[in-house]
């Protein structure tokens, strides 16, 4: 663990791992989307995009197992 490390970036690391991951993140770690000042719109749409793109990642990886 770095010291120069601000608390709370390794678990923020972890969690985009996670998101990557096709995973959901725990359900006490807020989403990154609720610590910004945005519109809501602008969360739903971001939301919306993560959706995509976790389902195109599931969709390439399971293309390539099969």
């Amino acid at each position: 663990m770095n010291p120069s490390q601000p608390p709370g970036l390794h678990e923020a690391q972890h969690q985009q791992m996670r998101i990557q991951q096709g995973e959901p993140p725990p359900p006490e770690v807020p989403s990154y989307t609720s610590l910004l000042p945005l519109p809501q719109s602008f969360g739903q749409a971001s939301n919306q995009f993560l959706d995509f793109v976790s389902s195109y990642n599931n969709a390439t990886s399971s293309s390539q197992h099969s």
